[in-house]
């Protein structure tokens, strides 16, 4: 990335502060409900985190609900969410803001200090690697 770019996308990184084991609970990373969102997990791909909404970047989790194309995808999308939040409380989470996706959410590279969150949901077969552009709305009922 060049560094007119970096200045204009305003590259941060954000580091949370892991607390000790025991608050590595079920309240660290919930699932968000219906309420304000403030700091939890949406699905395999997109959490919010102090009232502002992240989308991993170059993933791309099978879709939840009413968007999901199948049975196959919305079991799917159960299981990533579950398995990104286990992720997201993770030792020593980082992410690192890469700008915006066309949806306004914040696009970021989340880690541990166990490795690519990304990566490990690909690698798992709960998400995809995705550059953007097109996607084959029938990629998870088809596998």
């Amino acid at each position: 990335m060049n560094p007119a770019k970096l200045a204009i996308t305003g590259m941060v990184l954000v580091t949370i502060a892991t607390p000790p084991a025991p608050a590595m609970s079920q309240e660290a990373w919930p699932l968000c409900g219906r309420d304000k969102r403030v700091t939890c997990i949406v699905d395999g791909d997109t959490f919010w985190y102090r009232r502002v909404k992240y989308r991993v970047e170059n993933i791309d989790a099978p879709e939840a609900g009413n968007g999901a194309q199948c049975g196959r995808e919305r079991a799917l999308a159960d299981e990533a969410t579950h398995y990104f939040q286990m992720l997201m409380r993770g030792p020593k989470l980082h992410f690192e803001e890469m700008g915006k996706d066309r949806y306004g959410r914040i696009l970021a590279r989340v880690a541990t200090s166990d490795g690519d969150i990304g990566e490990r949901m690909i690698v798992r077969g709960l998400a995809r690697a995705y550059e953007g552009g097109y996607r084959n709305r029938d990629y998870w009922c088809q596998r």
